[in-house]
């Protein structure tokens, strides 16, 4: 081979090689817009399979000025029957309260935003609120939607986390409490403000807990209004 076809050969070789680079690119390109298309309608099969797991069929729908969409759910039919250890039982009567505490509060009809148009939940069922395709996206993936995120407490004054309580010991048969509801400001997604009553049992490193009140949680709630809300921790 004379120095001319080397030069010949050397400049197919850089004609060619930039072609099938631009071949493999475009179709490296195309698999990957497929994979991303195919895994998102995959994601939205998902979150739809999930929304049907929560949202039980309603007797009654209610809709809030605020937006929120109220479902009457039967009582036996509710989210917490399909945990195992209560799948297929009926909710027990409420035991009957000790001497001295059978005096029962006035309590106002009209205590929550979706019930001040006059509306109510048939008997034997209870009010939830339908959870949304954007309630879902909000957590950080969907196995931790609707879990408490676990930050644990410390006497550091630096963690950023402020709060008071005060407590009593002694043998109860119940409990309750009197919260002022406000709406607090809150800076941004990741700030909460709540107000509760919490009963605890056991040392704190294996603490059950027993937790009622409301929260203005936009990362949670994705609004700045205060929500009510239940949490227990799961039995030792």
């Amino acid at each position: 081979m004379d120095f001319s076809t080397s030069i010949i050969t050397f400049f197919l070789v850089l004609l060619v090689c930039p072609v099938y680079s631009s071949e493999i690119s475009s179709n490296h390109e195309t698999n990957q817009t497929f994979r991303s298309v195919e895994e998102f309608h995959k994601f939205k099969k998902t979150i739809a399979t999930h929304l049907r797991q929560i949202n039980k069929p309603a007797v009654k729908t209610i809709k809030s000025f605020n937006g929120d969409i109220i479902d009457c759910i039967p009582i036996d039919k509710q989210l917490a029957f399909d945990h195992p250890i209560l799948k297929g039982q009926k909710p027990l009567n409420p035991p009957e309260r000790s001497r001295g505490h059978n005096q029962t509060d006035n309590l106002n009809d009209n205590f929550q935003l979706w019930s001040s148009s006059g509306q109510s939940c048939p008997e034997k069922t209870v009010p939830i609120k339908r959870t949304t395709k954007e309630d879902m996206l909000r957590a950080s993936s969907i196995k931790r939607f609707g879990r408490k995120i676990n930050k644990v407490v410390r006497n550091n004054v630096d963690s950023g986390h402020v709060h008071a309580t005060t407590s009593v010991t002694g043998e109860f048969y119940g409990a309750k409490s009197n919260l002022n509801v406000w709406a607090p400001q809150v800076a941004n997604m990741n700030e909460f403000s709540l107000a509760q009553i919490w009963v605890t049992s056991g040392p704190f490193e294996s603490v059950n807990t027993i937790e009622a009140g409301w929260q203005v949680n936009p990362g949670l709630f994705g609004d700045n209004l205060p929500r009510l809300f239940i949490y227990w921790t799961v039995s030792n």
